[in-house]
């Protein structure tokens, strides 16, 4: 969905609905792994149309990283 896009959506309501029916029956682990491994896809994006990363974006992909694995950890047991 495109910035338009979801900007009509969110003004109409329909946005809500969507997020619902899309998160329906998960977790709340579930729901925030799905968001670290947006935000981590989103930096793989930049670095590979950019060709460089920042320092700050290091620090923050290792932060989220490590967000991720405790995520997974915990599901595991």
């Amino acid at each position: 969905m495109g910035k338009d896009g979801y900007l009509r959506a969110k003004a109409s309501g329909e946005y809500r609905a969507r997020y619902q029916q899309r998160y329906s029956g998960r977790s709340h682990d579930e729901i925030e792994e799905s968001g670290i491994s947006n935000n981590l896809n989103q930096y793989a994006k930049k670095a590979n149309e950019t060709g460089k990363l920042y320092e700050e974006d290091i620090a923050e992909i290792k932060k989220m990283n490590n967000e991720q694995t405790e995520l997974l950890k915990r599901h595991l047991k």
